[in-house]
């Protein structure tokens, strides 16, 4: 047996839903080492590694535990992190999914028809998080917009914060988010008659900064964020393309154009 397929026993045994075979295989393989037996200490391992799991998901979706309770919200994070589908070991990036496991089960769950708004609450939660350690360190030539009116706009492209994030979402999540984080507790919170867009970024103070926005700003953002062209950009905002550019460039959401 080689390193790779111990590491694998060892790993599958540590997994709380892991059969009493692959469990035994894995106790097999330990040493006997002072007075527990192997599969206390295997145990110990599993609590462990589940309590690291739970204690990074509960930093970031503070507010959705808050919503869920200490209890469940355990419950959940912990069988989302043994079942996610990208395994990554880094705790920075345990959360990517979370927010689509979250929808996952309140599609299914008749429990959770008071809480739909969930996934997205967790959706900004994670926006929160990644805009607070996006890395703005690298460096690109850019055009500043005082210079685009004498450039070729179709050889143009938007070079936009790193720390922008863009949520469209159906329910008053922003809201939901504000309150929870304030003392007293949640106060009532009223529906939204439409969709709301939000706007995600961290500024020049390392604050992040959310903003709800317009329709018509989202789109127009969101076609940034892809890499549409300064041509592209111009065409589907016609004559409100500068303004827009410039309240972009003074809410230091776009950096510059590059070519």
């Amino acid at each position: 047996m080689n390193l790779h397929q111990c590491e694998k026993i060892f790993t599958d045994a540590l997994r709380p839903g892991a059969s009493e075979e692959v469990f035994s295989n894995a106790c097999s393989m330990l040493v006997q080492q002072g007075s527990l037996p192997p599969q206390q200490r295997l145990l110990i391992y599993r609590h462990n590694i589940s309590g690291g799991f739970i204690n990074a998901l509960s930093a970031t979706f503070v507010v959705c535990r808050q919503v869920l309770g200490q209890a469940c919200f355990s419950t959940m994070a912990r069988d989302y992190a043994w079942n996610r589908v990208h395994q990554s070991g880094d705790l920075n990036e345990l959360g990517r999914d979370f927010p689509d496991y979250l929808q996952a089960e309140i599609d299914i769950r008749i429990e959770f028809v008071d809480v739909a708004y969930l996934a997205d609450l967790a959706r900004l939660e994670w926006f929160i998080e990644q805009s607070a350690q996006a890395d703005d360190s690298g460096s690109v030539n850019m055009i500043g917009v005082n210079m685009v009116e004498h450039s070729e706009t179709a050889g143009l492209y938007p070079v936009m914060n790193p720390s922008l994030r863009l949520l469209a979402t159906d329910y008053p999540v922003l809201e939901i988010w504000q309150a929870h984080r304030q003392p007293g507790g949640v106060s009532h919170i009223q529906g939204l008659d439409e969709r709301a867009y939000l706007c995600v970024c961290r500024d020049r103070y390392d604050d992040v900064i959310i903003k709800l926005i317009s329709k018509e700003l989202f789109s127009f953002m969101s076609a940034m964020v892809e890499g549409a062209s300064l041509e592209h950009l111009v065409s589907i905002a016609a004559s409100e393309a500068p303004q827009i550019i410039h309240y972009a460039m003074q809410q230091e959401w776009l950096q510059g154009f590059k070519n």
